[in-house]
């Protein structure tokens, strides 16, 4: 197999072994299809943190476990464990085999890192994310098998294993694990990517400068991060109706690149998917200051200004379309778009007010962070979550959470100084810590629903402490001094 450097890495920080004495789990269950997950022979002694939603946990770290075949509960303090955290295991040199309960649904950046005597490992079904170098250096990681429920495959997952250097499974310098590509070290000028293919992982094709052509074919959902980028023999790409995800920058800088096709079912775009491509810096492509492709608007110029409406039919606003777009006063929005990419209309100063269209269901993270003008905002009751400082630095005297929020993020109105007052909606069950950050005018905070609330630290292990939360103007100084560093959880 030709190798070849594809990212210059920086020096990894070494960490402390986890050279915990050996200790088998007698008689350990496998994870076999259709057996009951062996929950009553977890290991202990395993550290957990609660999760940002407030109502799931992931591993965090192996503590005080001295298990060399390490159970993963699929619960912990009554709630269902679905992460395994970034680093919870790294350099663990004495884990040998490690079970994942159904229930998880993503594994962190270098979680098995260095676990050099970890043989094998099957990502259980519903995990859909898996971390950059989540399993690289595992030095006699031999066995690996992925999910079809995979969307997302992090840079190197799985550098510097057997697996990874066993050329037998590799197929004309590509490796598939399962029905994902996870890399490339082609010199081919044209590529067909193998029928039934899922995901295309991150950095997957990344620089492969004689690539030409590539074929992509119907059933792959997800391109990742920095995919193709840099490739820059590529002059078209054609994306099949399958695709919904296309990860950052992830045909950034293949400078040839002028014929780009994507399909209307793609629901996200990521930060700068096609920035420095032939298309993006050919002006006859951008229409009145604003980049489209297909029915997806890509990219909007710093210097537009005034009101602007986007075009009828549009689905998809990419992440951080509107980026520093300060003088811009008003956006139509048409009703034909579903989704609002992270940062969307960050730093748009002079905004002030706007509507998100019904079949929008959620605000992204830092979505109108620092819209200083922004007062007036719709926000349809489809909504269901409301992400990390959405509505940082706004300038909004008052707010009222719609109906059918369920899920508030973290410092959402951070440095909103004018904010007096704020209503949550009665079917709120999370909020995240340091929601009203530096908030000094806020004297009021309603809720609707004032039963079953309760607060704790993120990763506390122990259960919350309850809050009474009927009188509005003892929640602010809740908010600003007692739980501001705490998550808000409301059982039923």
């Amino acid at each position: 197999m030709k190798q070849k450097l594809i990212i210059i890495l920086a020096a990894a920080v070494m960490a402390l072994s986890c050279t915990l004495p050996l200790a088998a789990c007698n008689d350990t269950p496998t994870a076999d299809s259709g057996t009951p997950y062996p929950d009553e022979n977890a290991s202990q002694g395993l550290e957990f943190a609660l999760n940002d939603d407030s109502v799931s946990y992931a591993a965090a770290g192996i503590g005080t476990c001295t298990d060399a075949d390490i159970i993963i509960p699929s619960q912990y303090n009554g709630l269902p464990v679905t992460a395994i955290r970034r680093q919870a295991f790294e350099d663990c040199t004495s884990i040998t085999s490690v079970m994942m309960p159904g229930s998880i649904r993503s594994i962190g950046s270098d979680a098995f890192r260095g676990c050099i005597n970890l043989a094998s490992i099957t990502i259980p079904d519903g995990v859909t994310s898996i971390g950059d170098y989540a399993f690289a250096y595992a030095d006699n990681l031999a066995s690996i098998t992925l999910p079809d429920s995979i969307t997302s495959i992090g840079m190197l997952m799985c550098t510097e294993t057997a697996f990874f250097n066993n050329e037998a499974n590799w197929e004309n310098d590509v490796l598939y694990i399962g029905n994902h590509l996870v890399q490339s070290y082609s010199d081919a000028s044209e590529y067909t990517i193998r029928s039934g293919t899922k995901t295309i992982g991150d950095y997957a094709f990344y620089s492969c400068w004689d690539l030409t052509s590539v074929t992509i074919p119907d059933g792959v959902t997800s391109i990742g991060n920095f995919a193709f980028s840099e490739c820059g023999s590529l002059t078209s790409i054609s994306l099949p109706d399958s695709v919904t995800r296309i990860g950052r920058r992830a045909f950034a800088a293949s400078n040839n690149l002028a014929s780009i096709t994507i399909p209307d079912g793609v629901t996200d775009i990521k930060d700068s998917a096609f920035y420095a491509t032939a298309l993006y810096n050919n002006e006859s492509n951008w229409e009145n200051g604003l980049l489209y492709l297909g029915n997806h608007l890509i990219e909007a110029r710093e210097t537009l200004s005034g009101a602007l409406e986007i075009r009828p039919g549009t689905r998809t606003i990419a992440e951080y379309a509107f980026y520093l777009c300060r003088s811009i006063t008003d956006i139509a929005i048409p009703d034909s778009v579903t989704s609002i990419g992270r940062a969307a209309f960050s730093g748009c100063n002079d905004l002030t007010s706007i509507a998100i269209p019904d079949g929008v269901t959620s605000i992204e993270d830092e979505t109108f962070e620092g819209c200083r003008e922004l007062t007036s905002i719709a926000i349809p009751d489809n909504v269901t979550s409301i992400g990390d400082e959405a509505f940082a630095g706004c300038g909004f005297t008052d707010f009222v959470i719609p109906d059918g929020v369920t899920s508030v993020g973290s410092t959402v109105f951070n440095f909103c100084e004018n904010l007096t007052s704020v209503t949550i909606s009665e079917n709120v069950t999370n909020i995240g810590a340091h929601l009203f950050l530096e908030c000094y005018n806020l004297d009021s905070v309603t809720f609707e629903n004032t039963s079953g609330w309760t607060v704790q630290l993120e990763g506390q292990t122990t259960d919350g402490t309850p809050v009474d939360v009927s009188d509005p103007e003892e929640n602010e100084e809740y908010f600003a001094s007692t739980y501001n560093e705490y998550i808000w959880v409301r059982f039923a």
